[in-house]
């Protein structure tokens, strides 16, 4: 009995080691296809993409690796990204929002960028600068690095398709 518990508990930590914590963007009145090409590009710059589906609205890049001669400072990240259909009835519930009187309603529908940074730290002591000797560990989200992708996703995209009015 208590060895099943035991495992239970630490298939539960696993698991719960390995969920993604999404940073969103606001909803974006592009079509999917700009929003798509744009983001791509994004990330292509900084990460080496190894999955992307369109049908699925999915990216996913490899980890770049940040080695260090000090312990448990080498760490690595890897960008997971979705674009999802904006639901607006989720923030109609959302009071706390000023109105936005400038804007129109979009005639389109929008979407929403979500990005998942998970961060990995070495603790290999012997030879830390060593990318195939490291021991990798999950060290939680790098949500600076997901909120200035979308910071960089959302402003290429005003720049380059700017909205007439």
């Amino acid at each position: 009995m208590v060895s099943r518990l035991l495992c239970f508990f630490i298939a539960c930590l696993l698991m719960a080691c390995n969920t993604c914590e999404w940073v969103s963007s606001p909803a974006l009145s592009y079509s999917f296809d700009t929003i798509w090409n744009t983001g791509y590009q994004v990330l292509s710059k900084r990460y080496d993409i190894v999955k992307a589906s369109k049908e699925k609205r999915e990216i996913e890049t490899e980890w770049r690796k940040q080695m260090s001669i000090h312990y448990l400072e080498g760490f690595r990240d890897k960008v997971i990204m979705k674009i999802e259909e904006y639901d607006s009835s989720v923030d109609a519930s959302d009071l706390s929002k000023p109105l936005d009187l400038d804007n129109e309603t979009p005639a389109g529908p929008q979407y929403v960028i979500k990005l998942c940074v998970p961060r990995e730290q070495n603790r290999d002591m012997d030879n830390s600068l060593a990318p195939s000797e490291a021991e990798w560990y999950h060290a939680g989200h790098n949500y600076e690095e997901a909120n200035m992708l979308i910071s960089f996703i959302a402003t290429r995209l005003s720049l380059l398709h700017p909205k007439m009015k």
